[in-house]
């Protein structure tokens, strides 16, 4: 089931608030950053991967898409009725956050027992993710802009 806003089909769950701010970015071709996450309680998923583009829509069924650069032909769904957080990447400025937004608990600490990859990033007290050197994890956590403090 969809609702269709200026041509766009969008999930029937998805927030109004944040269809206006995709339109809003896809009609005056802002970079975004989007954040997917549990709508129910707001907890991001800290996904990684094509969460940064310009929004624009697909043939067919005209769902809204996220494009890597302006010059891109195809991009991958938005899951709409999945957003926690949209940023503008030019400024960092939050477009839409979900009322209980929250990452859980990060914490960043050296595990002197793994040779290869002796950072992890601890979420909620679980390991998230492992990284080479504080370097690496510093910019994970930069390019989501989550804040991951040492443990």
């Amino acid at each position: 089931m969809a609702q269709v806003t200026d041509e766009t089909a969008y999930n029937v769950r998805t927030p109004q608030e944040v269809i206006d701010v995709l339109e809003t970015a896809r009609r005056h071709r802002i970079r975004i950053q989007i954040s997917y996450g549990d709508v129910e309680t707001g907890r991001d998923w800290l996904e990684e991967y094509d969460i940064r583009g310009y929004v624009s829509r697909s043939t067919g069924v005209p769902i809204p898409i996220l494009l890597a650069n302006t010059q891109s032909m195809e991009g991958g769904g938005i899951l709409d009725q999945c957003i926690v957080r949209i940023l503008k990447l030019s400024n960092g400025d939050v477009l839409y956050q979900h009322p209980n937004y929250h990452t859980g608990e990060l914490r960043r600490r050296t595990d002197c027992l793994e040779s290869q990859l002796p950072v992890v990033v601890y979420r909620d007290g679980i390991v998230h993710a492992r990284f080479k050197d504080i370097a690496s994890a510093v910019k994970w956590a930069q390019k989501l802009r989550v804040f991951c403090p040492i443990a």
